[in-house]
């Protein structure tokens, strides 16, 4: 591959790889891609071949619609609305309140409960309302304002509902959601390392952008009710985004210092990818 560097040819031959592998994994009546999509060289998958949703399972779909597949993003649309269900009983039991959450790890079965574990990777509930940004971006490509309505808005306001009853004034008069965690990484205190900060960026990154597609979404329905006056009136308090020392974005809520600066994950540039 090295040596074809330059070739257009295999860039073009990769390019409909990954158009196959979506087309063949992610059929209108099949389950959404897995970790592992529909091929595994085990009978027992990496990671049990489950939805590991604070980036994988986005990630395998963000080229579908600019791929002009919309077909094959039905599944993962399916998928969002199953956990926005099961995520309702979530947020009941584990926050005592109303709207619908989803947690890192969801399974055939949509368990959207925190997986157990180190709270690194289980202790964040932001996978739901990331998933609505894909559920509003089909409506951008379709225009299927039936869709929006029926499909896509009920999920978002679900979504909105949870984080605005967890909304907090942080003591400067910025709302935030706290406490909360960046998928997978860690920061450090001393000579240890911890995962659970006054909030994230990514986690206000991401509950900016749900606001904002709703608002938008309001606004093409011509819908008014009291999640839009509620999302307006938070959407100019909610936590701004900050530069740290080094000049990067902040991942966490005080400028801490990273415990792996090569962490494969970025997920405080949520507003920056895909």
């Amino acid at each position: 591959l090295h040596s074809r560097k330059n070739d257009n040819n295999l860039y073009c031959l990769l390019f409909n790889y990954g158009r196959y592998l979506t087309i063949a994994g992610s059929r209108e009546d099949s389950q959404a891609m897995t970790l592992q999509g529909i091929w595994t060289f085990t009978m027992c998958s990496p990671w049990r071949s489950d939805y590991t949703v604070n980036i994988n399972t986005e990630m395998n779909y963000w080229p579908t619609m600019m791929c002009s597949l919309p077909e094959m993003n039905m599944p993962l649309i399916r998928f969002i609305g199953e956990i926005a269900e099961s995520g309702k009983e979530t947020a009941k039991q584990f926050y005592g309140v109303n709207g619908t959450c989803c947690h890192h790890n969801v399974d055939l079965w949509r368990i959207t409960t925190p997986s157990g574990g180190n709270p690194v990777w289980s202790f964040w509930s932001m996978a739901g309302a990331w998933f609505c940004r894909h559920l509003y971006e089909y409506y951008e490509y379709t225009l299927d304002k039936n869709y929006l309505k029926e499909t896509a808005v009920p999920i978002m306001e679900e979504n909105a509902r949870f984080c605005l009853n967890l909304l907090i004034d942080d003591g400067n008069g910025y709302l935030i959601f706290c406490p909360s965690t960046s998928p997978e990484n860690e920061y450090k205190v001393g000579l240890a390392k911890t995962s659970v900060s006054k909030t994230t960026y990514m986690t206000m990154e991401i509950i900016t952008d749900l606001f904002k597609n709703l608002q938008s979404a309001y606004d093409v329905l011509g819908i008014e009710n009291d999640i839009s006056r509620e999302i307006g009136e938070a959407l100019p308090r909610l936590l701004p985004f900050k530069q740290g020392k080094d000049g990067g974005l902040m991942e966490w809520y005080y400028d801490e210092k990273g415990f792996d600066k090569h962490h494969r994950h970025v997920s405080h540039l949520y507003a920056l990818h895909p």
